[in-house]
């Protein structure tokens, strides 16, 4: 009779400490240390909600003329009125189009003279600027919206050069700051990252994430190092740099952490099939790079992450795939810190872009620009979620 009731005991305490060790499916919210904590679980809180796309068109097509051909699509933004502004770093321009998709004009000019540029990274449209950080002159190229020069802006040194823009107002930003010494050589080089809050100098006012460590330049991927982040309705949001961890931490346009969004993770390896296709992207970005294969192990909890403007915050997360959906754009969706679902823009549109070989994408506000770097077509959709 004992050992029934000592078996019994045994099988109860195995029931408890078994439910302990999953984790919370459905999700929960608490305050530490004044931080609202949005602690996300694997089941979606909104099932009905669904995504659509809708293609507008289709940018820098072949039309046989190649002075009106992009290159080498480096960044993309829009202005106020909705026209589009693309920036080809290899031909150091910029390339306007309508909110119709119609070509406007073409600026900007290669040299190391007053409003020229020799490698463009990042174009940013505020108000009526332009903003082009040019990575190897060190400066900020500022243009009125119809490509007048106006003035070449050179920030302090030590704060790095400013890189992946936005615009939170009131004349400042938010970007990364990014600075290295040594390595040019091969061997170590020494890197400083931070993403900042900025002044209209795009100087460092608050720093939110930084990083200073040191690196084999032949075998460096910023993305090892660098957080991904977003912004909208008066907040920045920025996923922690971790294959661990599935952690968003949002802050105000003041540098102040409001609170953090958490989603239930387990590390995922990559398969071999996403390892091959890992390399031939990197060894095309990085020819000059000897990237070590046994490096790509597991997946960045955050892989990506995007604002929509209806105040959806939508995440490219480190997921399981399969032959079926290795290609496939699968967003998990939130909305004031919750989990709301998961969508797949290829399965929910059947005419959604598909491309073997892999493709880049931004949005920006309610429209996705997505493009494969080998043919530089832009394809340009309108996305919105409804029940």
């Amino acid at each position: 009779m004992l050992l029934k009731k000592i078996k019994i005991l045994v099988w109860i305490l195995s029931l408890i400490l078994l439910h302990s060790c999953v984790p919370d499916q459905t999700g929960s919210v608490e305050i530490v240390n004044g931080i609202t904590v949005y602690r996300n679980g694997n089941y979606p809180s909104d099932r009905d909600l669904k995504v659509e796309t809708e293609l507008l068109f289709i940018l820098n097509q072949d039309t046989g003329d190649t002075t009106d051909v992009i290159r080498n699509i480096t960044s993309i933004d829009l202005d106020d009125d909705g026209n589009i502004y693309i920036l080809d770093r290899r031909r150091a321009s910029v390339f306007k189009y309508d909110s119709s998709g119609s070509f406007l004009n073409r600026f900007g000019e290669r040299g190391t003279g007053p409003g020229e540029m020799t490698a463009p990274i990042e174009i940013l449209c505020y108000s009526d600027t332009v903003y082009i950080s040019d990575q190897r002159q060190r400066k900020v190229i500022t243009f009125d919206r119809d490509g007048n020069f106006i003035k070449d802006i050179v920030p302090l040194r030590e704060n790095g050069l400013p890189q992946t823009l936005v615009s939170i107002g009131d004349g400042n930003f938010a970007g990364i700051l990014f600075g290295r010494s040594g390595g040019r050589s091969g061997g170590a080089m020494s890197i400083n990252y931070s993403l900042s809050i900025l002044n209209g100098n795009f100087e460092k006012i608050t720093e939110l994430v930084s990083e200073q460590t040191e690196v084999d330049f032949r075998d460096f991927i910023p993305e090892d190092h660098i957080n991904k982040f977003t912004f909208g309705d008066g907040n920045i949001f920025v996923a922690e740099n971790s294959d661990m961890r599935y952690l968003i931490e949002v802050f105000d346009y003041s540098g102040n952490k409001v609170s953090e969004i958490r989603k239930n993770h387990a590390r995922v390896q990559y398969s071999d099939i996403e390892r091959e296709h890992m390399m031939k992207a990197l060894e095309s970005r990085f020819r000059w790079r000897q990237v070590d294969p046994s490096r790509i192990r597991t997946k960045k909890a955050v892989k990506e992450i995007y604002f929509h403007k209806d105040g959806y915050l939508l995440v490219e997360a480190g997921r399981r795939r399969t032959e079926n959906d290795i290609f496939n754009f699968i967003l998990d969706v939130f909305k004031d810190g919750v989990y709301l679902n998961t969508v797949d823009l290829n399965a929910e549109g059947s005419d959604f872009y598909y491309n073997e070989d892999g493709f880049e994408k931004t949005i920006k506000g309610d429209l996705l620009f997505v493009f494969n770097r080998d043919d530089n077509e832009i394809y340009v959709y309108r996305i919105g979620f409804y029940r």
